[in-house]
């Protein structure tokens, strides 16, 4: 990431505001779930496909199957935004990196000038 200080902290005050926009996420993913069932004659049959939504919590994994198709719908949006959080959350703390940096870099600059004038 290249740009002024001044370029750089917009970007954050950008970043921020398109966090504080995400109302809803939700971490985890959404998978079909198919499973064979044997009928009484002993033929198989195939259920599904079935939308699952699993998560982890607390180190294991949870699922709940989603039957409501609008539910689908309000589940992937949620996932998605969770992962957008995700990239604009790791690109603010490269921002924030960068402009530590940046100020470090200037506080030395500071010094060296300075201790230049003392040499004169």
């Amino acid at each position: 990431m290249n740009g002024s200080l001044t370029q750089i902290r917009k970007r954050r005050k950008e970043l921020i505001g398109e966090l504080a926009g995400i109302e809803q996420m939700r971490r985890g993913s959404l998978c079909p779930q198919v499973f064979e069932a044997k009928r009484k004659d002993g033929t198989k049959v195939r259920r599904g496909p079935y939308v699952v939504y699993t998560r982890k919590e607390k180190g294991k994994t949870v699922s709940r199957r989603v039957t409501d198709p609008d539910q689908v719908q309000a589940y992937r949006e949620q996932i998605e935004a969770f992962r957008r959080f995700e990239g604009l959350a790791a690109e603010l703390v490269r921002i924030g990196e960068r402009i530590g940096d940046l100020v470090l870099l200037d506080g030395e600059e500071l010094k060296k000038k300075r201790s230049r004038r003392g040499k004169e």
